[in-house]
């Protein structure tokens, strides 16, 4: 952190595979990275008065196999932006975060395999939620999400539920909540999620007669902290 306002970071991640065996074949693991996969955040932090913006960067570069700790490889480049304000009303607060991520995909081990129809693939997918405190007890959100990105009638294939008719990932929706505090490290929350679009279509997007509204869902919970 620098200045109170520019934070930066950078992480390097590599494969360990718990309890497998010596050496490490990975032959019962999707994903084995090859050599490092870096992570990086930067950040820029502003306040006025009782106001805060913060905007940034993240994202990572994975080189992968499958099935197997050397051979051809998968590789996923993922920079992402985003951002994040704070307004006070009184006694009350209003936050919004938002995100958008390009994935870029050279799947040539799946490609190989007979995985994938192309080797060459991207997702691109953004959200965003806006948040209203009420007096520190009530919590109301409403959120969009949105991921669209290259047909592919292998890698996304019809199947019962996960499936997709049309070999797309596109899908959509929308998320509403509400939490209340009971106490300061009590909360009890109900979130419900709402989809327009999945895989690719709002009606028998699998092939099965499935429909994207058929995955909508209900969450409740209660959060404890001491």
């Amino acid at each position: 952190m620098w200045d109170e306002h520019l934070y930066l970071g950078v992480t390097a991640y590599r494969s360990e595979h718990a309890a497998g065996g010596q050496p490490v074949t990975g032959a019962n693991f999707q994903y084995n990275v090859q050599g490092v996969a870096p992570y990086w955040r930067a950040a820029w932090q502003q306040n006025w008065g009782a106001n805060s913006l913060m905007i940034g960067t993240y994202g990572n570069v994975v080189s992968s196999t499958s099935g197997a700790a050397t051979g051809t490889r998968n590789h996923y480049t993922d920079p992402a932006v985003d951002m994040q304000c704070e307004r006070p009303f009184g006694a009350n607060l209003l936050t919004a975060h938002a995100t958008y991520l390009h994935e870029s995909s050279d799947l040539a081990a799946a490609f190989a395999a007979s995985g994938a129809d192309l080797a060459k693939h991207h997702l691109d997918t953004v959200r965003g939620d806006v948040n209203f405190h009420i007096h520190d007890r009530l919590r109301l959100t409403g959120a969009g999400f949105s991921t669209s990105g290259t047909k592919d009638f292998t890698l996304y294939a019809a199947a019962p539920i996960t499936g997709s008719a049309l070999g797309s990932p596109d899908s959509s929706g929308y998320i509403a909540q509400a939490g209340f505090w009971a106490t300061q490290n009590i909360e009890l929350s109900f979130q419900y999620t709402g989809y327009g679009k999945f895989n690719g279509a709002s009606k028998n997007y699998d092939g099965s007669g499935r429909n994207a509204s058929d995955n909508n869902a209900a969450y409740v919970s209660l959060w404890l902290s001491y």
